[in-house]
């Protein structure tokens, strides 16, 4: 590994796509393309934090940041190689499944020297209108 990211933390970054509702007032537009976006980033050493770009109250980041779960394992520290497991309460973000049947999301991962994305966006994973869908299951 190159000396100038052998210190570094690997991260990854789930970003998707809510509805508009009351848990968006005040922070997320209503003409905006997508509903509120959600970026947050888990880190290879288990700490979890939701990254706040459009402006979101405090009290919601810290409320998402404590209702979530995240977990790692990590198999191999030298060359951060791990696995992770993820939580986020749809009633933290405002999201029934049952009322809509896909949206934006996309998730990638930085490590070493670059972003690796399921779908590629340059380096703004968090762009869900030009990434891919995650779609729900109605019964």
């Amino acid at each position: 590994m190159p000396v100038s990211v052998k210190g570094h933390m690997p991260v990854v970054e789930v970003s998707f796509e809510s509805q508009q509702g009351p848990h968006s007032q005040g922070w997320w537009m209503v003409d905006m393309t997508t509903g509120p976006i959600y970026t947050i980033w888990g880190h290879f050493d288990g700490k979890v934090e939701v990254m706040n770009p459009f402006g979101m109250p405090y009290n919601k980041v810290k409320s998402l940041e404590q209702k979530q779960e995240y977990k790692v394992f990590v198999q191999d520290k030298e060359n951060q190689s791990w696995t992770a497991e993820w939580k986020i309460p749809f009633s933290e973000v405002g999201l029934n499944p049952s009322e809509v049947d896909k949206l934006c999301f996309n998730i990638g991962v930085w490590k070493r020297e670059g972003w690796f994305a399921w779908v590629a966006t340059g380096s703004s994973i968090w762009r869900v209108e030009n990434a891919g869908f995650i779609s729900f299951a109605h019964k």
